[in-house]
């Protein structure tokens, strides 16, 4: 504030002198320089009033060099209780049972095309029983697939017989299998699954439930029937026990012993001259192939029991085999039992 005080008292003087006399000659200032003077000295004055200016040299950077800098991800708070998953709801009245599921490899029984249950035969007579059967399971069958006798009368029929074609989920197939009725009165069943590429046999339920063929047959001199059945007179028989019965499993080419005990249930008693021993039907799977008749060891009283034993071999394949022997009189059959070999 003193300096603007001072330059209007400077200004004022400068006024004063240039309208004074003229006493004496002196230099003349003109009025565009007394303005220029006190342009000059307001412009100061501003200039101290302004806060300094601090003037920064700015020196030259090197240039940058590329670098990657890993910012952490950033975690989301966990939260603080975990959300309860709604629950499907369960009928009520009862126990909860989850759906169905269809089975890889199931068949269901359709219909007898030929030979339906009890069809009458004569002994020996040959005949070919035909099935239809429907894949239930939700595999296809291919042609590796086989049909296989499971248990009972084979029938001469042979272990196992290819599906003809292949099968998908909910189609049908006849199966044919050629057979000869036994050479003995009585009624005969035989029953049969399935087996698939890997060799596991399935029947018609998860229980493996098998399909049969039954016949009668009549006409035969003798009066034998079925082995394991009781019957009384007439040369009838009683398998009390035999081994291999099919629950063992042996292994392809195995040494192994066929055993069985049986009891004379008829009326008269089986004697070494005119009682024989003898391989009826199924798979020769005797040791000695050759040794297929021969006669019983000793002389069975009725009422009395009977064991014997061969020395046998495995077939080289896996299934389930059979091989049915008879005490015969005469070409008559008296009686009879199968050995059932399970091969895997």
């Amino acid at each position: 504030m003193k300096l603007k005080y001072a330059l209007l008292l400077f200004l004022s003087v400068l006024l004063l002198t240039a309208c004074g006399g003229k006493s004496a000659p002196e230099p003349t200032i003109s009025a565009e320089q007394i303005q220029k003077w006190a342009a000059e000295t307001v412009d100061a004055i501003v200039a101290q009033d302004k806060p300094a200016t601090t003037q920064i040299a700015v020196l030259p950077q090197a240039t940058p060099t590329s670098q990657i800098i890993a910012v952490p991800p950033t975690i989301p708070a966990l939260p603080t209780a975990i959300p309860t998953l709604p629950v499907a709801a369960q009928p009520s009245g009862g126990s909860y049972a989850p759906p169905a599921q269809t089975a890889c490899d199931r068949f269901a029984f359709v219909s007898d095309v030929s030979i339906p249950d009890k069809t009458a035969m004569q002994p020996n007579q040959t005949f070919q029983k035909i099935w239809r059967i429907q894949n239930s399971g939700s595999c296809t069958w291919t042609t590796a697939y086989q049909f296989v006798f499971y248990s009972g009368e084979q029938m001469g029929a042979p272990a196992a017989v290819q599906i003809p074609s292949t099968v998908g989920p909910g189609q049908t197939v006849d199966v044919a299998v050629d057979m000869r009725a036994p050479n003995a009165n009585g009624e005969f069943q035989g029953n049969w699954l399935m087996r698939n590429a890997s060799g596991a046999l399935f029947g018609t339920s998860a229980q493996t439930t098998p399909i049969w063929v039954k016949i009668v047959v009549s006409g035969a001199t003798g009066n034998a029937v079925p082995a394991g059945s009781v019957s009384s007179g007439g040369g009838t028989c009683t398998v009390q026990s035999i081994s291999p019965n099919g629950s063992e499993v042996f292994g392809p080419n195995a040494p192994m012993t066929f055993s069985v005990t049986v009891r004379n249930d008829s009326a008269v008693a089986w004697d070494t001259a005119n009682y024989d021993l003898a391989l009826i039907e199924g798979n020769n799977m005797l040791r000695n192939p050759a040794l297929t008749a021969q006669d019983i060891p000793t002389t069975i009283a009725p009422g009395q029991t009977l064991t014997i034993s061969f020395e046998g071999i495995t077939p080289n394949t896996g299934g389930l085999f059979t091989m049915t022997w008879g005490i015969v009189q005469n070409n008559v059959i008296n009686c009879q039992f199968t050995f059932r070999v399970n091969v895997r």
